[in-house]
């Protein structure tokens, strides 16, 4: 005996959002899957952060988990999470590293509310004949637990913003796997 479900939605249990969609074509959507993308857009000419990375424009916000007062992300649900983080390394005024210069990104995770932060994962640039702004880009998977926080920190120098939109300006991004 084969039974087969034919439906094009299921809903969660009070039948107020859809979790689940299935198009006539059996591709699948998840409207409500966590979800962000932030982005670094100066308002006028280029500058430079150290420290804990903020972020003043989102893309995407899909169940609210990225906080533009903290400048992090929290696990809804426990689950396997993925970020990336992308931008160009510079020193404090903006400008180019220096040959023999480094830059050095991390992505950080803390599970007691942002008391201890650890490494999931780093992006390292190295100019060792010519001074430029080295890409300082990681990605990582990770298993969160809800209230889990995820953060861009930088231990090396600086990451370089811009005033033009989405013109070699820093994102991180994050979703949840499953």
């Amino acid at each position: 005996m084969t039974s087969i479900l034919k439906v094009s939605k299921i809903q969660d249990p009070t039948n107020s959002n859809t979790a689940l969609s299935i198009d006539t074509s059996g591709r699948i959507t998840t409207p409500a899957r966590p979800a962000f993308s932030v982005i670094q857009i100066e308002t006028s000419g280029t500058a430079a952060q150290t420290g804990q990375y903020t972020f003043n424009t989102v893309d995407t916000n899909v169940g609210s988990c990225w906080s533009t007062s903290n400048n992090r992300f929290e696990a809804p649900i426990d689950g396997v999470y993925h970020f990336a983080f992308c931008g160009l390394g510079c020193n404090s005024a903006a400008s180019v590293i220096p040959a023999n210069g480094s830059g050095h990104v991390v992505i950080q995770k803390s599970t007691d509310s942002g008391s201890n932060w650890s490494e999931l994962t780093m992006g390292y640039g190295y100019n060792a004949s010519a001074a430029h702004y080295p890409n300082l880009s990681c990605s990582v998977v990770a298993t969160l637990n809800s209230g889990d926080y995820v953060r861009v920190f930088l231990l090396i120098n600086y990451i370089y913003s811009y005033e033009a939109s989405y013109q070699y300006n820093p994102t991180f991004s994050g979703f949840l796997v499953g």
